[in-house]
């Protein structure tokens, strides 16, 4: 892939992870189309930069990410390839990569006027929440991809417990999902404390995970990682509810929180790294 200089920075980088994303498909349909899907990408990369700056381009991503997953999953079944153990764990290993940089376009998304200084009109507030919204739940959605992923790859070596942790971590992420569509039907508080308490239980069950890890040497390298994409969030939402109780004021601080979720999200997809290139002995999944 050649790398344009002249281009912004947000367009080389978009580009480098959409050449990244190219991997995952079959090798034939790679080369025949690669080359071209990922001009085609830059182009309207370097279109919608022009036109609409850094926050236009997290409406591509929110679009990108769904349809590079939706078509790795169909052309892999046009052609026949076999879903081996092996396979299943690697596209689970991405799942949780994408689950990393889904979160962090969320939170921009989610941020706007904060982050970028940019003050929204309503109909623009009204889109940028549509599209963290969406990437939020498919952050959620690939989280419960990677923690299945890790439950095939390492559930003998991780026991008992390990089993029940990441069960658990697939089912509140399940439950995750139930609560922002019941957002989406229903405006009220119990949905949103559904998915709220179930969204943090989820990094509660990663970082449990994370503790096993570190004991165990589950991981062939980078033990520590399941912890650090586990642990910033519940302790982030811990110490500022109890700020809230003393203080009498959310203790929400953007530049704490950017860098927690910039840490959490590092970590998961560098866990989703480790976990697609540790697969076991192929074996097909019945």
């Amino acid at each position: 892939m050649m790398k344009n200089h002249a281009d912004p920075m947000i367009v080389n980088l978009s580009a480098w992870v959409y050449y990244l994303l190219l991997f995952f498909y079959p090798i034939s349909f790679r080369q025949e189309y690669g080359p071209h899907m990922a001009q085609v990408f830059r182009d309207y990369c370097l279109k919608t930069y022009r036109q609409f700056g850094a926050p236009g381009m997290l409406s591509l991503w929110a679009l990108t990410l769904f349809d590079w997953f939706k078509t790795v999953i169909e052309e892999q079944s046009q052609r026949g390839t076999v879903m081996t153990r092996k396979k299943f764990i690697r596209l689970c290993g991405w799942g949780m990569i994408l689950s990393g940089i889904s979160l962090i376009f969320g939170f921009l998304a989610s941020n706007m006027e904060s982050v970028f200084g940019r003050t929204l009109t309503g109909r623009e507030y009204n889109r940028y929440e549509t599209i963290s919204t969406t990437l939020l739940v498919a952050t959620i959605f690939l989280l419960v991809l990677g923690f299945i992923g890790l439950l095939l790859r390492y559930n003998e070596q991780a026991g008992r417990s390990g089993k029940i942790v990441l069960i658990s971590g697939v089912f509140f992420g399940l439950f995750s999902l139930f609560g922002s569509w019941m957002m989406s039907i229903y405006d009220s508080s119990w949905a949103w404390m559904i998915w709220s308490l179930s969204f943090m239980m989820i990094f509660v069950c990663l970082t449990l995970f994370g503790l096993l890890t570190l004991h165990q040497k589950l991981l062939p390298r980078w033990n520590a990682l399941p912890l650090l994409a586990g642990i910033g969030i519940p302790i982030f939402v811990l110490v500022s509810a109890i700020w809230e109780i003393f203080n009498d004021g959310w203790g929400n601080d953007q530049g704490v929180g950017l860098l927690i979720l910039l840490l959490t999200a590092v970590s998961i997809g560098l866990l989703g790294f480790v976990l697609q290139g540790d697969p076991p002995m192929d074996k097909a999944i019945t």
